[in-house]
């Protein structure tokens, strides 16, 4: 990070670590990384079917299903096709000071799980964090 000559800037720890470059670990556990790439993918997209998380992740289909398996099982992702309530999910942005979204709080449950009651003060909670991240973050750009 560069400063004017002789500038003092004060950084919190999740401003330093958006700004230092993430290198590969030097012993990447192949298996961990491929869930958390589903993950990844379960966020991006939304929903996945299993030929096409194995063919992005170029592992077997097999493979690919004791993964999302795992997923399922640890309650982070939800087999649409063996349940008819689905995901309740909930995200709040987070936003810089130049009100540009740079990031987002989403908590998602199977739907099986998730009290309706509860949504009110869930939504309150992720609100209010968002809001101290916000103070932390507030000068990166989008």
């Amino acid at each position: 990070m560069f400063n004017p000559a002789g500038a003092v800037q004060e950084c919190s720890f999740m401003q330093k670590r958006a700004q230092r470059a993430i290198e590969r670990p030097a012993y990447l556990l192949e298996s961990v990384d491929n869930a958390l790439k589903l993950l990844q993918m379960l966020r991006d997209v939304g929903a996945l079917r299993l030929k096409e998380a194995a063919e992005e992740l170029h592992i077997a289909p097999s493979t690919a299903h004791r993964l999302l398996a795992m997923l399922v099982y640890r309650g982070f992702a939800v087999n649409v096709e063996q349940t008819e309530e689905g995901i309740a999910a909930f995200g709040v942005a987070i936003h810089n000071r130049g009100h540009q979204a740079i990031g987002a709080i989403t908590v998602a449950v199977p739907a099986n799980r998730f009290q309706r009651h509860t949504q009110g003060p869930l939504v309150a909670q992720i609100r209010k964090t968002v809001r101290e991240i916000e103070v932390d973050v507030g000068d990166i750009e989008a």
